[in-house]
């Protein structure tokens, strides 16, 4: 394998001779989630799919899912694949993987759930930020930017 650091949407599956076992990456719960998780509220729409705020049913605890149509997925390896890329990474500012769950029609990405959206629309709301808090979000930015390049991964899709 080279050096080259990978990037999360060009991981090594690109390649024609590689085959890509499902099971070995991030463990897919092929039951029903809403056993599981509770929608609280909409928060928004992705490009592969809306994201809901959820309580876990069991702890109570707030989280993020993301609900993917499988029909709207051109690349399931891939998308896997990133996945995985996610769940080995463990660090403050770096949105936490917790589990995914299959159901005939949908996917459903369970993530950590950030409070205060996202960073262009304080821009937009505040119009300025003081040099203070730039700092600070810089620090965070180029610190998980820092520790994904420790563990050759390339992010390549950073937005505000």
């Amino acid at each position: 394998m080279s050096d080259q650091p990978l990037a999360a949407s060009d991981t090594p599956h690109n390649s024609p001779r590689l085959h890509i076992r499902l099971d070995k990456f991030v463990k897919v719960k092929n039951e029903k989630v809403n056993l599981h998780y509770k929608i609280v509220k909409k928060l928004g729409e992705g490009s592969y799919g809306s994201v809901y705020k959820v309580v876990c049913i069991l702890t109570r605890q707030e989280r993020a899912m993301k609900i993917i149509k499988k029909v709207d997925v051109t690349d399931e390896e891939n998308v896997f694949a990133e996945l995985e890329v996610l769940k080995r990474l463990d660090h403050p500012n770096i949105l936490k993987l917790y589990e995914v769950f299959e159901e005939e029609d949908f996917f459903y990405v369970v993530t950590e759930f950030c409070e205060g959206g996202e960073v262009l629309k304080s821009l937009k709301k505040y119009k300025t930020l003081s040099e203070k808090t730039v700092a600070q979000l810089m620090r965070q930015l180029f610190g998980a930017l820092a520790y994904m390049h420790e563990r050759n991964i390339v992010h390549r899709d950073l937005k505000l």
